[in-house]
């Protein structure tokens, strides 16, 4: 098994309940870059599906994979990671 070094997999902080009406990516990072996931219109959606990558078993095992991000896009077309979870 694959050893896990990760940081929070469910964001809780109260100053991100505020920015439901922003637009949050999922992006994964791999030995050949940054692969976006999706794209979701609430934090709420995008934690659950944040969750389930960090847990997801084919990640874990995959080798190649090396971590998920949450970030909020802003309009200036930049984004700011809320949370990162790394499979190594």
């Amino acid at each position: 098994m694959i050893g896990l070094t990760k940081g929070p997999c469910s964001p809780t902080s109260p100053a991100l309940q505020d920015r439901d009406a922003m637009t949050f990516r999922i992006r994964t990072h791999d030995s050949w870059g940054v692969v976006p996931v999706g794209d979701f219109q609430t934090l709420e959606q995008a934690r659950q599906v944040f969750t389930a990558l960090c847990q997801d078993p084919w990640y874990k095992a995959d080798g190649t994979v090396k971590g998920v991000e949450l970030v909020v896009d802003s309009e200036a077309g930049g984004g700011q990671r809320l949370e990162w979870f790394s499979f190594r």
